[in-house]
């Protein structure tokens, strides 16, 4: 009982926080995430199903492919991923948990955010064929579904919110990227 009474308190402070602070720290939890999987690639290292598409995908060596990369990476997966993922399956699954469940109650968050979470991370599997990186984006897609449920209940923008957090992760590993391959 003592484990609920702390993440509740947690979850109320979360929910208090300004849009910008929210976005730091839910930025700042895929870090965590990340940290926790890395390991795993080390025992179980990703291959990707389609190496010389992937590597097409993700050419930075001229001005106009790395453009190109950020606008696609980092802009509109983002923006596609969260409306399919996370705002679209949140609100069908509200739709029906809120029938079984106490409006705000924990299950009907719980199991939303579970679902949704499954599905990103699921929708990443056809490109690596990696339990490792379903289990990395499902992490991420914990963390993007509560934090479209967290800005959903503090009255804030919850698509723009978890846009903005997934935009941020794309940008921040195409900038690791870019300097691991074309710069160290």
């Amino acid at each position: 009982m003592k484990i609920k009474n702390i993440l509740t308190n947690l979850h109320n402070k979360i929910l208090n926080l300004s849009t910008f602070k929210l976005i730091l720290l839910m930025f700042f939890l895929l870090h965590i995430a990340q940290m926790i999987v890395s390991p795993l690639y080390k025992i179980f290292p990703i291959t990707p199903t389609y190496p010389k598409i992937m590597a097409e995908r993700y050419n930075m060596d001229s001005i106009n492919k790395l453009i190109e990369v950020i606008f696609r990476t980092g802009v509109m997966s983002p923006i596609l991923e969260t409306l399919l993922t996370q705002t679209l399956v949140i609100r069908i699954v509200w739709g029906f948990t809120r029938i079984f469940f106490e409006e705000k109650g924990f299950w009907a968050n719980f199991i939303p955010i579970i679902i949704s979470a499954l599905i990103f991370g699921m929708g990443h599997m056809s490109a690596y064929n990696s339990y490792v990186k379903v289990l990395n984006t499902f992490l991420a897609g914990l963390i993007f579904a509560y934090t479209y449920v967290a800005a959903y209940f503090s009255n804030k923008k919850a698509s723009l919110c978890v846009i903005c957090v997934h935009g941020l992760w794309n940008m921040y590993t195409i900038a690791l990227n870019y300097f691991i391959l074309y710069v160290a």
